[in-house]
């Protein structure tokens, strides 16, 4: 397995000069950094208590990374019959025990 730190360093190294490089590097983010950032992300907090949430407003800006990471990790109230999708792999969650 790469470590982060490697394929971090090969995306930044990745060309993005035509519209088919551009691509590959986009997938290449996709697939191979945001899954591994997901897990990272979800391990730092995975100590820390949060209160409940019953739903959440957050703004998209120019990426939509951020908003899936809080998503994950706060899980707004995931009984909630209402809600769309699911938590993403590797949040953290609450037993309600």
């Amino acid at each position: 397995m790469i470590p982060w730190e490697e394929k971090l360093s090969i995306w930044r190294g990745m060309p993005t000069e035509t519209a088919e490089e551009i691509l590959w590097a986009d997938n290449y983010y996709r697939e191979e950094l945001v899954p591994l950032a997901l897990k990272r992300f979800a391990k730092r907090y995975e100590n820390k208590q949060f209160p409940d949430y019953y739903g959440m407003i957050l703004l998209l800006g120019s990426s939509w990374e951020d908003l899936a990471f809080n998503v994950g990790l706060l899980s707004p109230r995931a009984d909630d019959p209402h809600r769309i999708g699911a938590a993403l792999p590797g949040a953290v969650t609450k037993d309600k025990g």
